[in-house]
């Protein structure tokens, strides 16, 4: 793809041409609004991209992705989380096509309760959750999901309690390329180099999407984007 290749720009105006030609249907909103939240580092942006999307589509399938998205989009990046928690709430709802995975991970979000301080244990067992539920979707249609969330835990300066966590729920042999993908990404990529190369691929795979969002975001800023229009 456009966006694999790196080709933001082409990618952008691809995504912007098919919803003139499909203004209702919600994948192309979905797809730009990712791009500009995961590639090109625009919340703000991404934000109107979704909204957009939830204004025409109809959809339920796709107003549950672009609920879902806007609600990462707030939680992880507005710090609004009674917005975040109204559109999860309608993404869990609305959308008979969210696998198991994809609803682990919307209620992993740090947003169903309105402690000014996340309850980072209950977001490390969603994620768990997500994992454990050996649902195959987590590593296709909610990989993006999963790498925001864990570039969020090392934003907040979580990452060191989520390793232990994995540590003592036995990663390092369970689930080892994401375990060395996190490691990688709070750590350096060079611990890559030590792991054997049936799992380096794999880990790789994960842990780009995480330092791609160190890269773009960095850490420790996470929540600073203005809450923007609700629905």
């Amino acid at each position: 793809s456009l966006r694999g290749l790196g080709r933001f720009d082409a990618s952008e105006s691809a995504y912007r041409a098919a919803i003139e030609r499909h203004a209702t249907w919600g994948g192309p909103h979905v797809g730009l609004g990712n791009l500009l939240l995961d590639f090109t580092g625009d919340p703000v942006k991404a934000r109107v991209a979704f909204d957009h999307g939830l204004a025409v589509t109809q959809e339920p399938d796709g107003r549950a992705l672009l609920n879902a998205n806007i609600a990462y989009a707030l939680a992880l990046h507005g710090g609004d989380q009674r917005g975040a928690r109204a559109h999860a709430t309608r993404a869990l709802a609305e959308g008979t096509s969210l696998s198991p995975a994809g609803r682990f991970l919307l209620e992993a979000l740090p947003i169903w309760n309105d402690r000014a301080e996340p309850d980072w244990p209950l977001v490390f067992q969603g994620i768990g959750n997500a994992v454990k539920s050996a649902d195959p979707r987590l590593w296709t249609s909610y990989v993006d999901d999963l790498q925001r969330l864990l570039w969020f835990l090392i934003a907040k300066g979580q990452g060191a309690g989520f390793k232990r966590w994995m540590d003592a729920a036995q990663y390092p042999t369970r689930y080892a390329p994401l375990y060395h993908a996190f490691v990688a990404a709070l750590e350096g990529e060079d611990h890559l180099l030590q792991i054997n190369v049936e799992t380096r691929q794999p880990a790789s795979e994960i842990y780009n999407g995480i330092a791609r969002r160190l890269k773009l975001y960095g850490a420790g800023h996470a929540g600073n984007l203005p809450s923007g229009p609700r629905h």
